[in-house]
């Protein structure tokens, strides 16, 4: 089943992050389970913030400090 309008990385990368509402955090997941494309790309943030997390704890310090978002305007 295709998508008519798929979710935001901003939001994807809120949700990955725990930065987001109850309402939306139920509105990505009810999403996802129907939408292959953002649950992609939903599991493409979660392997990007785990690598910037090992990353960080090798280097002991941060490229992207929290609340620093890599989403561009979509």
């Amino acid at each position: 089943m295709g998508c008519v309008r798929h979710l935001s990385l901003e939001l994807l990368e809120r949700y990955v992050m725990e930065d987001i509402s109850s309402r939306d955090r139920q509105r990505v997941e009810r999403h996802v389970m129907r939408c292959p494309e953002c649950l992609d790309r939903l599991q493409g943030e979660v392997r990007w913030v785990l690598a910037v997390r090992t990353g960080d704890r090798i280097r002991g310090k941060s490229k992207n400090p929290p609340g620093k978002s890599r989403a561009k305007n979509e």
